[in-house]
């Protein structure tokens, strides 16, 4: 895909006028490990905190979004349930823990299921079909596809009404961006000619010179394309997932989850200017000022009121599972954004990291041999005791 057919899709404009309805959101990337998974859980966080009904279909075999929103309850329904159009998407809604978020599950059905559409008639538009007939009351339904081109993600792009691209700024993310833009394309000539580019998202985001060029190239070429929020580096994004618990409820005054409430903010601009020039979005303003939303998320995260059952975990005893309580927490990434602009100092100034790396090992060996002289007076004192004794004798 060209630089000038990124910028059509995303100019795309429909002639037809049709009813409000929600807004379809594929988060998809061919290479796996840049926080797919991580973008769609705080989008729908965020979107649902300003009073906007999501539904999070989760189309990833890994059922990790489905692990964030839904927890580890056995559940019959199933995502698979759709493409294999076994059932309607009214079926196989679930309610979440949280207020005003839906999800379609992932379970270990969907494992194989590839395998299984390859032989069907029309398998690339099961999704579509399964959502033709049906009237939902949602404004947002956010897709997490799985990191690879196979008949799932297909299936999400063609009912899509826009694509959001995350990727990290490494050579081989940027690679595998060239990859997902031919798919992109592909989908919209043959399959959804309305299907466009919502933007690029930069996550994962380290402040060094590599990712300075590799964001400056990809800005160059693509534009405003590009989100101008990046999503930084954080530790918390990890934990969260490791206890299951949405970032923007683990640690909501994270870097991390300021980016992603920040970027959900400016998606929605632009999303205004989209619904405003197109005309079909069930868009409505936000019921809750910004101010009030990241209050409310704050008193969530504070009181413990985002409890799930599943785990049984708490605000209150995640201290204790967690060794990093939310005062050591803030001491760490102080250290951390220390560390960060000493790193960045450091590369970009190489003279000053070697007259520091030759101090520290002057004096270094200016201690060795301070403690080597004391020891070896200490050592001859001791000498001189010992001859002494033996003279007594």
């Amino acid at each position: 895909m060209t630089l000038s057919n990124v910028h059509r899709t995303r100019e795309h404009e429909s002639q037809n006028i049709a009813p409000p309805r929600p807004y379809f959101l594929a988060v998809f990337n061919q290479k796996g490990g840049i926080s797919k998974t991580t973008t769609v859980v705080s989008m729908s966080i965020a979107l649902s905190s300003l009073g906007y009904k999501v539904l999070v279909i989760d189309l990833d075999s890994q059922g990790d979004a489905t692990r964030n929103l839904y927890g580890s309850r056995a559940s019959t329904k199933c995502a698979s349930e759709l493409l294999e159009s076994k059932s309607s998407v009214r079926n196989v809604i679930c309610p979440t823990f949280f207020p005003n978020i839906d999800i379609v599950p992932s379970t270990s059905k969907m494992i194989g299921i590839e395998f299984s559409l390859s032989g069907r008639l029309n398998s690339q538009r099961s999704l579509h079909y399964s959502f033709d007939s049906s009237q939902l009351n949602y404004n947002f339904i956010l897709m997490d596809c799985p990191p690879a081109l196979g008949i799932v993600p297909i299936n999400a792009l063609a009912i899509a009404d826009g694509v959001l691209v995350p990727i990290t700024p490494s050579i081989y993310a940027t690679d595998a961006l060239i990859r997902t833009f031919q798919s992109i394309d592909y989908v919209k000539n043959g399959i959804n000619n309305r299907l466009s580019i919502d933007g690029i998202l930069l996550c994962i985001y380290q402040r060094s010179v590599i990712s300075r060029k590799i964001e400056r190239d990809v800005r160059e070429k693509l534009g405003d394309a590009v989100y101008q929020k990046t999503i930084p580096h954080d530790e918390n994004a990890i934990d969260s997932s490791t206890f299951g618990i949405p970032l923007l409820l683990y640690r909501p005054s994270s870097p991390a989850a300021n980016a992603y409430f920040d970027f959900t903010c400016e998606f929605l601009n632009r999303y205004e200017k989209r619904a405003a020039r197109l005309g079909y979005f069930n868009f409505q303003r936000p019921s809750i000022s910004i101010s009030g939303a990241r209050k409310n998320l704050m008193d969530l995260s504070n009181k413990g009121l985002f409890r799930l059952p599943h785990d049984k975990i708490t605000r209150k005893n995640i201290s204790k599972v967690n060794p990093i309580n939310q005062r050591t927490g803030e001491n760490s990434a102080t250290i951390a954004r220390l560390r960060d602009k000493l790193t960045i100092l450091f590369i970009e100034f190489p003279f000053l990291l070697r007259c520091c790396t030759i101090a520290i090992i002057l004096i270094a060996f200016f201690c060795v041999i301070a403690l080597a002289g004391y020891e070896f007076s200490f050592i001859s004192s001791q000498i001189d005791e010992i001859w002494k004794s033996v003279k007594l004798f």
